[in-house]
């Protein structure tokens, strides 16, 4: 018996030394957390051609940097006015390009186009969502001997 209750001794100062030497638990709790600007940036390349615009969908998180570099590939002058965030870029010519940056401070689905003429050009819009809320939430294990089940909403 003495040695079964070594091993299980032997085996809990093991798995708390891991632990503590992981930065403890859940993973990265003891870590000091960068900057949300180095940890999220999210960078689109943004297309505009004549009649389209590419992506005509992207996707952002709340209070994230969002880097867009736009392009316009058509044989006419185009723009991109994202009016929600305030984002007007001016009008391009064929072959330039113009760099934005925002950070979105509020969350849904919102419009973007190119409107140059004053009024959105057909063919030409797209929507961009901006979640929300953490990316991931950690949550303990079981210990050994519990039971738990991994369902939709992790260990449970």
């Amino acid at each position: 018996m003495r040695w079964k209750r070594m091993s299980r001794a032997g085996v809990a100062a093991t798995v708390a030394g891991v632990i503590a030497w992981a930065g403890g638990w859940p993973p990265g709790a003891g870590r000091q957390a960068a900057p949300a600007v180095a940890l999220a940036q999210t960078s689109v390349r943004v297309t505009l051609r004549d009649g389209r615009i590419t992506p005509g969908f992207m996707s952002a998180r709340l209070n994230e940097r969002v880097d867009l570099t736009v392009v316009n590939a058509g044989q006419r002058v185009h723009n991109l006015v994202i009016p929600d965030f305030y984002i007007f870029t001016p009008n391009l010519n064929p072959g330039e390009q113009v760099s934005v940056s925002f950070t979105p401070d509020k969350t849904g689905s919102f419009p973007y186009y190119s409107d140059t003429g004053g009024r959105p050009e057909r063919g030409m819009q797209g929507t961009l969502r901006v979640a929300g809320g953490a990316a991931h939430t950690w949550r303990a294990l079981p210990l050994v001997g519990q039971s738990a089940t991994m369902g939709a909403k992790g260990w449970q």
